[in-house]
């Protein structure tokens, strides 16, 4: 309020055309410096919740889809083979103010780079996972993403009560809290401190 009110005089006691504009930029400036610093704090907080609550939906995503890409990936050429297969007069390359057909040494290439990066999260999540494994609550998660079956919190709670360290009284708040800790810290290992 202090520094509106100091603008406010400046723009009553200038005398001439360009110490007016000269004072109206001062202000403009002053006012959009102020307004981008505190639009700068809030996205930034945001932004941070965003990426960390992405982080672990995105590594749930991962779990549940892990063993069909291990199955996707166990066969390169197959792999690669998809973009021919699957190549249709729907599938265009859009450039600006032009529209053509990829030829097959185009999707060959945009296929490879596809099996490389999949490849690569693949193995990083192999590897977080395999060092995981020792981990207390390691089967909540093996058998609720890696299992192929659809185990509900509470069937794994029931099968889990008594056995690896668990309590008999072992409940499906219990698995829940077990599983978000090890998703969290999966999801730090692939997304490093983005996903804190």
């Amino acid at each position: 309020m202090g520094e509106s009110s100091n603008v406010k005089e400046s723009l009553l006691h200038a005398f001439g055309t360009k110490e007016v504009k000269s004072a109206v930029k001062k202000a403009v400036a002053e006012a959009l410096t102020e307004q981008i610093s505190e639009f700068s704090k809030v996205s930034f907080v945001e932004r941070q919740k965003v990426v960390q609550r992405n982080a672990f939906y995105n590594t749930e995503k991962l779990l549940y889809g892990y063993s069909a890409l291990e199955n996707h990936l166990s066969n390169e050429k197959e792999y690669l083979e998809m973009a021919l297969k699957h190549s249709s007069g729907s599938m265009i390359k859009y450039q600006k103010n032009k529209v053509e057909r990829p030829d097959e040494e185009q999707l060959l290439a945009d296929r490879k780079r596809s099996y490389e990066r999949s490849l690569h999260d693949y193995e990083r999540l192999k590897k977080a996972l395999e060092s995981m494994e020792d981990r207390k609550g390691y089967e909540i998660i093996r058998m609720k993403y890696l299992s192929g079956e659809d185990f509900t919190y509470e069937d794994i709670a029931d099968i889990l009560a008594g056995t690896d360290g668990f309590s008999e009284n072992l409940n499906e708040k219990t698995v829940r809290r077990y599983k978000n800790k090890l998703v969290s810290e999966i999801a730090l290992l692939l997304f490093g401190t983005d996903a804190i």
